[in-house]
Formats: structure tokens, sequence, C-alpha cells
């Protein structure tokens, strides 16, 4: 897919649909089941549905760079990283990767989670300085965060 003429949508449509392997571990595919879940959520959350990020072209900078968009970023990469190790011998391409992937779960899940105050508004205004928009979360996503600590 080109990311200069794809859409965010169909990159994430692209991820989401990808099939999980019936011989894949059962620690890819929890980490993957949930983080889908988790993008899905995110991808179609009103901060970025009704600002236009979503149809936006992806290499394109976002409309509304706000904390959904930053965490859909975030778990969009996580996602592409797993798809990169192979399903059946995660640990073949070195603990390294897969404790890449294993933090990044964990930091997305304390982001979302506010285990310490403010940490996701501060590093977005890090980010995207000068934003503005401050949508909420919402409990479907923060419930889907809660998956991602199991």
């Amino acid at each position: 897919m080109d990311p200069y003429k794809a859409t965010r949508e169909q990159f994430t449509e692209g991820l989401l649909n990808t099939p999980i392997p019936d011989n894949a571990t059962n620690e890819w595919k929890k980490l993957v089941t949930h983080l889908k879940h988790l993008q899905r959520l995110l991808a179609y959350h009103s901060a970025m549905k009704d600002t236009g990020n979503l149809a936006q072209v992806y290499m394109v900078p976002a409309i509304s760079k706000n904390k959904v968009y930053f965490m859909w970023d975030f778990v969009d990469r996580t996602l592409g990283i797993l798809y990169g190790i192979p399903p059946t011998k995660p640990f073949s391409v070195g603990n390294e990767l897969w404790r890449d992937v294993y933090m990044r779960t964990i930091l997305a899940a304390n982001l979302l989670l506010d285990k310490r105050a403010g940490q996701l508004d501060e590093m977005v205004d890090m980010t995207y300085p000068g934003h503005s928009y401050r949508p909420e979360i919402g409990e479907g996503i923060l419930a889907a965060a809660r998956t991602l600590q199991a």
C-alpha cells in the first residue's frame, strides 16, 4: 500500500484484516488480538473520524494532532513491528524485538490508563506543540487498554 496515496483508514483496515495464522504462538495471537481491538477503537473514535484524520492520506500531517491520534499512531506502529515478527517463532528474531513490542504494549496501556497523571497529555504536547483539542478517551478504549495488561 502506498502511504502517499492510501488513507489512514485504508492502512488501519489493512492491519486489522491481516489474518492471524492458526499456528502462531499463543503469546503472539493474544498480543495481536488485543492490539487490533484497541487499534479499531482508536481509529474509529470521533477524534479520528470527525476531525478528518482517518480520511487523510497516511503520510499527510494529521489535521488534529490529539491524544487519540497519538495513540492510534503508536499502536499502529507497534502492530507493524509485531507483524514483522514470525508468529510461529516470535523469539527467533531475538528477545530484543519481542521485548520492544512488549514494552510498547505496556507503555500504550499505561498512557491510556494514565498510570502517571497527565503523562499522555505531556507526550502529545511535546510531540505536537500548540495543539488544543483534548478529546475524552472513553471507556471502550480504556477497557481495551486494560486487556493489554492481562
